[in-house]
């Protein structure tokens, strides 16, 4: 793996997005969890949840399918590419509803909300 750096930057990737994504489902399992937080903010927390795992699932399938074509040809490769597809679901939200309500909430607090 020495030489192949490329693949070790491509697999570091779809690990800091796992780290980050169960970061973020631990934190707002958390707030749902606290007694007296806000039901709409904490609304607002699940729908960024949603978000960034929407994009992180982008990011992961992207770096994999990049992996898989720096190492592996013909067969291998469409078996290999197969395999991660059932490993990396399709995660479908809409994310523009979602992203309208997240702006609507901020707009509504007339500030950035998200700090702390």
């Amino acid at each position: 793996m020495v030489d192949e750096q490329e693949i070790v930057m491509n697999l570091a990737d779809i690990l800091a997005e796992a780290y980050i994504c169960e970061s973020l489902l631990l934190r707002v399992q958390k707030l749902n969890e606290k007694k007296g937080y806000d039901a709409e903010a904490l609304g607002v927390q699940k729908k960024l949840l949603q978000l960034y795992l929407h994009e992180a699932l982008d990011k992961v399938r992207k770096a994999g399918n990049d992996a898989i074509a720096a190492y592996a040809s013909a067969w291998r490769k469409s078996i290999m590419s197969w395999l991660f597809g059932l490993l990396v679901p399709t995660y479908n939200v809409n994310a523009k509803e979602l992203r309208r309500a997240v702006a609507g909430y901020a707009i509504r607090k007339n500030a950035y909300p998200f700090i702390g």
